[in-house]
């Protein structure tokens, strides 16, 4: 729900009370870019 809107997590965190791990949630948005990245290699998704 924050992915690339890291600008929102303190409200998405707010909801859920102090007992969040926000590197666990970097770690998870780290390993979302990276496999989003294959997914966009793997279906010919070119940039330029």
């Amino acid at each position: 729900m924050t992915l690339g809107h890291e600008e929102h997590l303190g409200d998405v965190v707010a909801g859920y009370g102090t007992d969040v791990d926000l590197d666990a949630i970097r770690a998870w948005w780290s390993l979302r870019s990276l496999l989003g990245v294959r997914w966009l290699v793997e279906h010919g998704f070119d940039p330029l």
